[in-house]
């Protein structure tokens, strides 16, 4: 789990996926927006990274192996696996179902 905070470590987002899509031992990266509690350094809390920004910062990071329309609002993870060098998005029934609806 990465704790992505703004200004200190979003601009790794991208790496921080290619280094788990490179290592045999890595199933997964979850990534947390960091959240302050005002219990240290003072923050503005309008500025705080959101799912969106790190969603947002993976497409731009990874050149577009992971887009933003890959992820949806469900109660379960969102799946992607390795095959050689690319990466497959697995199909559950609940994405195809979601992916067959017209926009």
């Amino acid at each position: 789990m990465s704790a992505i905070e703004r200004d200190v470590n979003e601009h790794e987002i991208g790496a921080i996926v290619e280094f788990g899509l490179s290592h045999p031992a890595v199933f997964g990266v979850n990534f947390q927006p960091a959240f302050r509690a005002q219990r240290h350094l003072p923050a503005d809390p309008m500025t705080r990274m959101t799912i969106p920004d790190v969603l947002n910062a993976l497409e731009a990071q990874t050149n577009g192996k992971f887009k933003l329309s890959d992820f949806v609002p469900v109660r379960r993870v969102s799946r992607a696996g390795r095959k050689d060098d690319s990466v497959l998005r697995i199909q559950t029934p609940w994405a195809t179902a979601r992916a067959s609806q017209p926009p």
